[in-house]
């Protein structure tokens, strides 16, 4: 294999158990014991630490920085975040955080890694990709896993319904899960004859959805 289809095969399978990560930059609030050294998840000159065992032992912990700018994009992977603001539950821990919206992957990213955002709801992708400078190179921290995929491959109306005629199996109101790709590879055999490929999309490149969707064409030959 070429060095960058190895890159490729290791993100896959890295990221392929969650879709959706929280990060955290450095001095956003996650506190340290006395004396410990800090986390700088989001550096591009020095590898992160944390003093692990202060932390499993329960110590007591300073907050670094009660006021915070949590970046998001709006999907069901936020809801942690939205949740924890709306009930007030970053207040109980003594932080006034503030979430906001991203225009898109790229951008919170970036945001992250320059510090105008202290941390962010992100692609399990991303922090590998970055890390291992694979893209933009920067140090980033995973702070916790925020879901288990729970994502959904999504055909339009007219492609089912090419699909259905390919295998009458799937004519039926609950048909049989999972389905696999066999009776779309029917119908992107017809249109690739025809001169009208299908057309897919996926959010980002190092996305959980990318993998599952390629991972799903290619099963069935596509």
């Amino acid at each position: 294999m070429t060095k960058p289809t190895v890159l490729w095969k290791h993100l896959a399978q890295t990221v392929w158990a969650t879709s959706a990560v929280l990060i955290l930059t450095a001095g956003s609030g996650c506190g340290t014991s006395t004396g410990a050294p800090t986390a700088s998840p989001a550096t591009t000159d020095a590898a992160p630490t944390l003093d692990a065992a202060a932390l499993l032992e329960g110590e007591e912990h300073s907050l670094e920085k009660p006021e915070l700018k949590v970046g998001f994009i709006k999907l069901t992977d936020c809801a942690p975040i939205v949740i924890a603001k709306e009930l007030g539950y970053f207040e109980a821990e003594g932080l006034s955080v503030t979430v906001e919206a991203q225009a898109n992957w790229k951008v919170l990213l970036d945001r992250v890694i320059s510090g105008e955002l202290d941390g962010a709801h992100m692609l399990a992708g991303q922090p590998i990709a970055a890390t291992i400078g694979f893209g933009t190179k920067a140090h980033i921290v995973t702070a916790f896993s925020m879901d288990l995929n729970g994502n959904a491959i999504t055909v339009s109306k007219k492609i089912w319904e090419a699909m259905q005629a390919a295998d009458p199996k799937l004519n039926s109101p609950t048909p049989p899960h999972p389905i696999t790709a066999d009776a779309l590879k029917v119908v992107a055999d017809a249109q690739k004859a025809a001169g009208t490929p299908l057309n897919l999309g996926m959010v980002f490149p190092v996305s959980t959805h990318n993998y599952e969707l390629r991972y799903w064409l290619a099963a069935a030959g596509i």
